[in-house]
C-alpha cells in the first residue's frame, strides 16, 4: 500500500513524501511486522511542523481514515478534515481539494487565523511593546532577525508588483524565513486585512524592540 504526502502552493500541489507499508487485511489474522498506520501519523506530524502547516486534509477509503484517527494525538486530529478518495495519486488529490465543502472550511480556518494575527499585531501596538508596521520598520526589524510574525495583505502585494517594487517585500520575507520567522498573507478583502491596509499592508509581531 502507498500513502502520499502534498502541500497546496499557487502553482498547484506539490508531492513532498511518499511512503510505502502493508496494512492488515480482513479475514487475515497475521498482523504486518509494522504499524502503517501509525508511520502514516508520525509523517504528517513531522511535515505539519517542518511546513508549518495548520490546515490537513486526510483523504483515503473509510477503513484507513478510521485506523489512522485512532492513532491520532487530540492537539494534531483539531487540524484534520477527514475525507474519502479511490486512490493515492496527485490526480486523486486534485480532485479532493477541488471539492467545495473542503473550500468553505479551509476558507473559514484562514479568516478565523488571520483575525486571531492582525488582533495579536493591534495588542502589541497598544502595550507599544514588540511590534513594526510599515515597509521601512518591518523592514529594519526583519534585517535584525527580530520578527516573529509577519503579516503582509495581498492589497500590498498586487500593488508592489505592479510597481515592480515586489523585490522589496522579498527580501523583507526571505529575512524573516532566515530567522526562522512565521509569514502571513492576509486578504484585505475582510475585516483584519483592511486594519491591516490602513496601517500600510504590512505589519510585524517581533521577539525584541527596534530602537
Amino acid at each position: 500500500e502507498k500513502a502520499i504526502f502534498a502541500i497546496t502552493k499557487q502553482k498547484g500541489v506539490e508531492v513532498i513524501a511518499t511512503i510505502k507499508g502493508t496494512v492488515p487485511k480482513k479475514g487475515v489474522e497475521e498482523k504486518p511486522k509494522e504499524d502503517f498506520f501509525k508511520r502514516i501519523v508520525t509523517e504528517i506530524q513531522s511535515l505539519a511542523e517542518k511546513h508549518n502547516i495548520s490546515d490537513i486534509v486526510i483523504a483515503s477509503p473509510a477503513f484507513w481514515r478510521e485506523e489512522t484517527a485512532k492513532r491520532m494525538p487530540k492537539t494534531l486530529k483539531e487540524k484534520v478534515i477527514f475525507t474519502s478518495c479511490s486512490s493515492a495519486t496527485k490526480r486523486a488529490l486534485n480532485e479532493v481539494l477541488k471539492r467545495k465543502e473542503l473550500a468553505a472550511i479551509f476558507e473559514r480556518n484562514r479568516l478565523a487565523r488571520e483575525i486571531k494575527a492582525v488582533e495579536m499585531l493591534l495588542e502589541e501596538i497598544a502595550k507599544d511593546r514588540f511590534y513594526a508596521y510599515g515597509i521601512k520598520e518591518v523592514e529594519q526589524a526583519a534585517s535584525a532577525g527580530a520578527v516573529s510574525l509577519l503579516l503582509v495583505t495581498d492589497n500590498l502585494i498586487k500593488k508592489l508588483q505592479e510597481e515592480n517594487r515586489y523585490l522589496h517585500l522579498e527580501k523583507i520575507m526571505h529575512d524573516v524565513e532566515l530567522a526562522k520567522g512565521n509569514i502571513m498573507i492576509v486578504a484585505s478583502d475582510n475585516e483584519p486585512g483592511k486594519t491591516l491596509d490602513s496601517l500600510g499592508g504590512i505589519g510585524a509581531v517581533l521577539r525584541f524592540k527596534i530602537s
